[in-house]
């Protein structure tokens, strides 16, 4: 597991967030640099979000490894599930928040940050409409 979490360190180091076991387990840990410093609401949720979605794929890439006989997920794969797992998290947290929101903004701010990382930078390419907050024809929102 804590090499599933590794692979989000250099993304997240430009803000000081770290993916430690005792951060994880106690939230209240959670920590910045100066340069998050501002951020650090947004950070929080992006982070929280972010660690749910490794967790929980985790968890059930697991057991259907362990107890349906499926093979494990190649790295490339499960890289683009969690990070596809987190952003549908993230996206449906910005709809949540009102459009003022100031944590909603810096979340904006950190995302595309985070676009030009290394470690996402093919991740945004090859779904840039990940974030894509217009309603689709199949919500019933946008229907008149």
């Amino acid at each position: 597991m804590s090499r599933r979490l590794h692979r989000c360190r250099p993304r997240w180091c430009r803000f000081g967030v770290t993916f430690s076991w005792s951060t994880i387990s106690d939230v209240d840990l959670f920590s910045v640099n100066e340069y998050g410093d501002r951020l650090k609401a947004a950070l929080k949720t992006l982070w929280a979000l972010l660690t749910a979605a490794v967790l929980h794929l985790n968890w059930t890439e697991h057991n259907k490894v362990q107890y349906d006989g499926a093979s494990a997920l190649s790295c490339h794969v499960w890289n683009e599930l969690s990070f596809l797992s987190w952003t549908a998290s993230v996206r449906q947290w910005l709809r949540l928040q009102d459009p003022d929101c100031p944590v909603r903004s810096s979340a904006f701010e950190v995302m595309a940050t985070q676009r030009v990382q290394g470690g996402y930078r093919a991740l945004w390419a090859k779904y840039p409409n990940s974030l894509l907050l217009a309603p689709t024809a199949a919500d019933p929102r946008a229907r008149h």
